[in-house]
């Protein structure tokens, strides 16, 4: 079974904010190229060529930003090149300083806290049965106090 990955709040953030700015280039060539009404062949073949140099860089872009967000974590590194090319240097920041987990990693660390309290409950529930066996607490007092702790 293939394991899943996530990314944290860092990876989200920063693939959110290349999506952005890529969309934003992607606008701003679209818009540049329909609008410009050049006579001459040569600057026709420049603008043309720039149109598909930028636009098709801010497009793949687009695409690999989505695939993060969708969960594809391998695409990390070209989403981040991508990134800076179109200018999104923070969001690209972001992406590159953010950590991978897998789900297992994940729940590994809920097994830890979950594992922590009950260590904790334990220790208190030791604590308090030394206090009655010296007759510090009555009985009733370490059963109200060992029932609270263990619901």
């Amino acid at each position: 079974m293939k394991e899943k990955l996530k990314l944290d709040v860092f990876g989200y953030a920063g693939a959110i904010i290349n999506l952005i700015f890529a969309s934003f280039i992607e606008v701003l060539a679209v818009n540049t190229f329909l609008s410009f009404n050049g006579k001459d062949i040569i600057n026709i073949i420049l603008v043309v060529l720039l149109y598909l140099f930028v636009g098709l860089l801010a497009l793949y872009s687009i695409i690999f930003n989505i695939k993060i967000l969708k969960g594809n974590t391998k695409e990390k590194t070209t989403a981040v090149v991508l990134g800076f090319l179109t200018l999104s240097i923070y969001g690209s920041i972001l992406l590159m300083i953010s950590r991978v987990k897998t789900i297992k990693d994940i729940n590994m660390d809920e097994i830890k806290k979950v594992k922590i309290d009950f260590l904790q409950i334990a220790n208190d529930i030791v604590k308090f049965k030394s206090l009655y066996d010296n007759d510090v607490i009555s009985e009733e007092e370490f059963k109200s106090i060992k029932q609270k702790l263990l619901n």
